[in-house]
């Protein structure tokens, strides 16, 4: 009887050491999917920031605001949804409107 019992114990223990070997890996495959998915994200921000001021500039003549095109791109890859929020905001929304009058509003 005392064997069956010390057996159950060695095999508790090693369902124990596998399972947090298991949740070390899947604690380690969680940070890296998420911080792929973060590094995305900020590059899609980037990019349409990027192609933005590109067709704000060549559509509605209009220049960005405080800094040029290369930086607001590589301020939304740093800060990603932030920033691109904080670049609508001065660009987009009606908060902030654009002292330069569009052709389309003249």
């Amino acid at each position: 009887m005392w064997t069956n019992e010390r057996n159950l114990l060695v095999a508790l223990e090693m369902n124990f050491a596998l399972n947090s070997l298991y949740s070390g890996q899947l604690a380690f495959a969680w940070v890296i999917t998420v911080a792929v998915l973060t590094a995305i994200v900020h590059i899609g921000f980037a990019l349409a920031v990027l192609i933005d001021t590109g067709l704000m500039r060549r559509h509605l003549r209009r220049r960005t605001v405080l800094v040029g095109a290369g930086l607001w791109a590589l301020a939304a890859l740093l800060g990603g949804v932030w920033v691109a929020a904080v670049y609508w905001l001065l660009h987009h929304s009606t908060l902030f409107p654009s002292s330069a009058q569009t052709p389309s509003q003249s």
